[in-house]
């Protein structure tokens, strides 16, 4: 929700967790949409992202300007 919030012409998509291949996955690629994993900006998120990007190499990486897109957000809001 915080990403969907900072990118509103967007679609915001979560996968549930640290999770590098979904089922659903292939589905959306198949759509031609461009498409970015925003995983955390920490040793986890980033090997997730990492591994997402080698099974689909058409992902590309967006990384949060803090922690995690919550802390952007707030970051962002309280810097308004």
């Amino acid at each position: 929700m915080s990403c969907f919030a900072l990118f509103l012409d967007c679609i915001a998509v979560s996968t549930s967790g640290a999770h590098p291949s979904q089922t659903w996955l292939s589905k959306i690629i198949n759509c031609n949409f461009r498409i970015f994993c925003g995983f955390d900006d920490d040793d986890t998120g980033n090997s997730i992202a990492n591994e997402m990007i080698r099974l689909y190499p058409v992902i590309k990486r967006l990384k949060p300007e803090k922690h995690d897109w919550n802390d952007t957000l707030i970051s962002k809001i309280q810097s308004e």
